[in-house]
């Protein structure tokens, strides 16, 4: 299973039984970012009644996680949200859902579902990205083929980092590493040789939002 990570911090929010349920999730790359990232929710929410963290960093034999009930029954707020975390498709996150109480007790097995609940929802909001091995390259072609390699770049996922407007046009453009020759190869068709690519970094690793 292909495993992304998120591009961009995001949030979403859940009611139940005039409890409400603020989901707060952001990219993360170790245990301590994780950590700055749950104190910094939980000094934006220090008025709520709980802030539930859960975080999974990593892949494989090498995941860490964790996760915490913060005063909530034993059992019901902090080991559902991880379980949603670790069985979703999106890895480096970190998710602290926020509850301001609402008068009416839930029970054990309304907890586990609203805390559930809250995780899928901001999974499903959060913008994704994945880790890829890229190359970073310059093309220097002219103007009468710019357009149409745009059109080329789009249809490979190629993303245009820059762009230099002279005597030609020079534009800076990553893609998968995976995929340079042959990108390399339809550039030189399009242009009838003309174009002059020129590496500038070559299989390294990059991360490429795809959402």
């Amino acid at each position: 299973m292909d495993k992304f990570i998120p591009a961009e911090c995001a949030s979403a929010e859940y009611e139940e039984k005039r409890s409400r349920f603020i989901s707060s999730a952001a990219p993360v790359f170790s245990a301590e970012e994780a950590r700055l990232f749950i104190a910094s929710v939980k000094k934006k929410y220090s008025d709520a009644t709980h802030n539930v963290p859960a975080f999974v960093i990593g892949e494989g034999n090498s995941v860490i996680s964790g996760c915490s009930d913060d005063g909530e029954p034993s059992g019901t707020a902090g080991r559902p949200a991880l379980s949603v975390l670790e069985m979703s498709q999106v890895t480096n996150i970190a998710v602290v859902v926020t509850r301001y109480f609402g008068g009416i007790k839930l029970g054990t097995g309304g907890l586990v579902r609203a805390y559930s609940e809250c995780v899928k929802r901001v999974l499903e909001v959060v913008p994704k990205a994945r880790i890829i091995r890229a190359s970073l390259f310059q093309v220097m072609l002219p103007y009468s083929f710019y357009e149409s390699f745009l059109r080329l770049a789009a249809s490979e996922n190629a993303e245009i980092c820059a762009s230099e407007f002279d005597s030609d046009v020079v534009l800076t453009v990553k893609t998968a590493a995976s995929g340079f020759k042959d990108f390399a190869i339809k550039t030189a068709d399009l242009t009838n040789g003309t174009a002059v690519i020129e590496i500038i970094r070559d299989d390294y690793e990059d991360i490429v939002r795809i959402g």
